[in-house]
């Protein structure tokens, strides 16, 4: 006869919420950086003024500006992602994380119907 009681395993919703922030932040920051990677073919062709149409919108004050400032807009905001999830603030840090995505498109229709 087995003699060790039966009990269900506690359920902790908490940790299993954050668990999946913490795949949201990785999924935001991941984004980032895979925009980044775009980002930086296009910062070489408007730096050396070699082709495309990057080079072709001729960006220049505010514009050229905002478009030079997304990788520290990026780094900014992962830094303030981790800090939220650290504080256990997951929602915050899931948001703060896609904020350089909604950004960048953000930024893309500025340049389409301001410009």
């Amino acid at each position: 006869m087995n003699t060790v009681p039966m009990t269900t395993p506690e359920l902790r919703p908490a940790e299993d919420g954050r668990a999946l922030a913490l795949f949201g932040v990785i999924a935001g920051i991941g984004g980032g950086v895979l925009v980044t990677v775009f980002w930086a073919m296009a910062a070489l062709l408007v730096f050396t003024n070699n082709g495309g149409f990057i080079t072709e919108l001729a960006l220049q004050g505010v514009w050229l500006w905002a478009f030079y400032s997304y990788p520290i807009v990026l780094l900014l905001f992962s830094l303030i992602s981790v800090g939220l999830f650290v504080a256990r603030r997951e929602l915050e840090a899931v948001a703060a994380a896609g904020v350089p995505i909604a950004l960048v498109v953000l930024y893309y229709f500025a340049l389409i119907v301001l410009r």
